[in-house]
């Protein structure tokens, strides 16, 4: 099998270096699973034009519980485990790769750790892609799957999870789809996600319109969304009466039990400082200028309510 050590490579290199194909962890991507990445996010993060998600606590909190994951996983099971230090090529597309926790010996599967609060034993769609791309690109009948429960009085989980030919075959599909289509072409993948559209059209043409009609097919569109607009709204009314009664009621307590059990908080927040920039700005002008820096502005979205026959 073909293979890219990163042994010697800085995590900035390994970075760089995951940009230049698709790794197990965007597979959720292709089904819309991944809870933090939408595909079209994925096609700016793969021809460069965005970084992709920064590195955050919980990944460097996952990346330093691994170790103990494994040491426990090798104690109950009685087996070992290597680090891989290796990104792993497809031997078929080589634009398809995978980096593994590690390689269970003598099976020669892959093992993936994850630390969770609480897990029912189910593992999530997202993980569950992730998992499956491992497979496909290590050709591996079936892989390891661990857990790390912080809140549950048993520790550790482990589950093994066998190959899904028919999710693999229509995974290897779509991954092929957005690189030779999408990426190797410049064409971005159709929106799935509002937030898609920062991305696709994040500007406007100054003083540019467009007209509409009733016959638009996206007047329904509109149409509905005003509605729901408006019901939304109506209910939002409702809703601040109710919590306006239940507040009343409250008065100066804390909390509200019920049962023996917490149900209502209104619990004061401690004082803190604030910055103050306005009154910074005029004492200390020469260094508030040297500290401050344009931030690019964004487009704002607004559909004014419209008088049209219901049917």
């Amino acid at each position: 099998m073909k293979y890219i050590s990163t042994k010697e490579m800085s995590r900035e290199e390994w970075i760089d270096k995951r940009h230049e194909s698709i790794g197990a962890s965007e597979a959720g991507c292709f089904f819309g699973l991944n809870p933090w990445k939408t595909l079209v996010e994925l096609y700016y993060e793969k021809i460069g034009e965005t970084e992709g998600i920064p590195d955050n606590m919980n990944m460097r909190l996952g990346r330093e519980i691994e170790p103990i994951i494994k040491k426990l996983f090798e104690e109950d099971t009685g087996l070992k485990v290597v680090n891989d230090n290796k990104i792993r090529v497809d031997p078929i597309h080589p634009f398809i790769t995978t980096n593994l926790d590690g390689m269970v010996v003598g099976e020669k599967v892959p093992i993936e750790y994850k630390m969770m609060g609480v897990w029912d034993g189910e593992i999530p769609d997202y993980y569950f892609s992730q998992i499956q791309h491992q497979m496909m690109v290590t050709q591996s009948p079936y892989c390891y799957f661990v857990v790390l429960k912080v809140a549950q009085p048993r520790l550790l989980s482990i589950q093994k999870y066998n190959r899904d030919e028919q999710f693999i075959t229509d995974l290897r599909e779509r991954e092929i789809k957005f690189w030779n289509e999408n990426v190797l072409k410049r064409v971005p993948p159709e929106p799935e996600e509002v937030r898609d559209m920062k991305l696709l059209n994040p500007k406007s043409d100054d003083g540019s319109s467009t007209d509409l009609e009733d016959k638009d097919p996206v007047f329904d569109s509109i149409k509905h969304y005003i509605d729901m607009r408006n019901e939304i709204k109506g209910l939002k009314k409702k809703m601040d009466t109710l919590k306006l009664n239940v507040m009343s009621w409250m008065g100066d307590n804390e909390s509200a039990m019920y049962l023996d059990r917490k149900i209502i908080s209104w619990k004061s927040t401690k004082d803190y400082l604030e910055f103050d920039e306005t009154g910074f700005s005029k004492d200390f002008p020469d260094i508030y200028k040297k500290y401050t820096r344009n931030k690019a502005g964004h487009r704002r979205f607004l559909i004014k309510d419209i008088i049209y026959e219901k049917k």
